[in-house]
Formats: C-alpha cells, sequence, structure tokens
C-alpha cells in the first residue's frame, strides 16, 4: 500500500468518484429541461457546456480530478494512474468542445483525445487494478471483480464505438439521428459510477477488513 498519509480514507473517495460519475448525465440534462427552455438531448455530454448545465459540468469533472489526486490505491502504479486520469478529467472540463460537437477546432480535437484518454485510463482501472486482490479473495471480493470486468468492457465498447465511428463516416451517418454519442458516453459515465462505488463497497462489501479491497 502507498506510504503516504492519506486524511481521507480511500473507500471514501471511491464512493465519491462514483457518485459525481453517476449523477453527472442526470443532473445536467435535468437542469438544462427544467432552468432553460430546452428540450430533448444535446448530442453529448460535452455538448452540455454550451447550456445552462455549464457550471455542475466543469464543477463535477474538476471535483472528480481532485478526488482522484488524493486517492492513493495500494501500489504506485495505482497512484501514477489516478494522477493521470486527474489531469486529463481537468483538461477536458477546461478545453470544451466545439459548440454541436465533433472535432471542428484544435480545442475541440485536444478535448476529443483528452476524454478518450480519460475513458481509457478509467478502464484501465476497472480490467486490471481493481481486479487485483490476495490470492485467497472473499466471495465478495469474486463479485466485485465480476462488476468490474463487466464495467470495464461496458466502457471499452462504448469509447471504441466512438471512435470507430470518427473514422467510418457512413456509420457516423447512420448513428447520428438516434444521438449516439450522448447515449454511448451517458452510458460509460454509469458503468464508471458504478464502478468505483463498488469499489467503494457501497454494495458487495466484505464482512471483514481484508488487504485488498
Amino acid at each position: 500500500m502507498s506510504s503516504k498519509p492519506q486524511i481521507i480514507d480511500a473507500h471514501t473517495l471511491q464512493k465519491v468518484i462514483g457518485l459525481l460519475a453517476f449523477l453527472l448525465p442526470i443532473v445536467i440534462v435535468l437542469a438544462s429541461w427544467l432552468i432553460s427552455d430546452l428540450t430533448g438531448f444535446q448530442d453529448s455530454i460535452s455538448d452540455y457546456y454550451h447550456t445552462i448545465s455549464r457550471n455542475y459540468f466543469v464543477g463535477t469533472l474538476c471535483a472528480v480530478g481532485v478526488c482522484l489526486i488524493a486517492y492513493k490505491g495500494y501500489e504506485m502504479k495505482d497512484n501514477i494512474a489516478g494522477d493521470i486520469a486527474a489531469v486529463l478529467v481537468i483538461l477536458t472540463a477546461f478545453l470544451p468542445t466545439d459548440h454541436g460537437g465533433g472535432g471542428k477546432t484544435i480545442i475541440g480535437i485536444l478535448h476529443l483525445v483528452f476524454a478518450g484518454s480519460f475513458f481509457l485510463v478509467l478502464i484501465y482501472f476497472s480490467l486490471i487494478l481493481f481486479v487485483k486482490g490476495s490470492t485467497e479473495p472473499t466471495q465478495q471480493k469474486i463479485y466485485r471483480n465480476r462488476v468490474y470486468r463487466i464495467c470495464g468492457y461496458v466502457m471499452l465498447f462504448c469509447i471504441s464505438t466512438i471512435a470507430i465511428s470518427f473514422v467510418i463516416p457512413a456509420l457516423k451517418n447512420a448513428l447520428e439521428p438516434y444521438q449516439y454519442i450522448f447515449w454511448l458516453e451517458t452510458i460509460s459515465l454509469f458503468a464508471f459510477g458504478i464502478s468505483w462505488l463498488t469499489k467503494g463497497e457501497i454494495i458487495l462489501k466484505d464482512k471483514k477488513p481484508i488487504s485488498y479491497s
């Protein structure tokens, strides 16, 4: 485990990160409906930067970044991954997507690169780091590992589909009427949130402390 002192315990940070991610698409959509005259859904989660939900969107990403910086895992690789994810999500917040989506400007392109890279680090957390543990895992840990893997593969599918659509115009044109980027990003955020809430043992909690969670 990391030798660095941690004022807020890891499980609390994991729960906060997971909750922020899970609530993000819900809150920004509801806020845009209730506070402004927008109806329906934007083309992507990032497009809500250009709506009344901008402050919540940026604030949530920054809060996730701060929590990731504060988060200390069991090994140095956990801490490095957390720091990288923190930088990527904060850059995603302050380099907004182009209005209407896509990568029409340098800032818009950088936004796509940083957002995609952020999710790749989250996938690494779910599929590699979170499933580590003792040689004799508890039954709850076995169940948690299944949740991590499901969430990781869901995020991988969603992000891969979005990436592929940008290089296959026919696929993008076929999916655009269904606002596929918004829905795939929303599913990814839910998977991200569930993975970290599970890591924080808000569900499938061990009955007694173990070396790894």
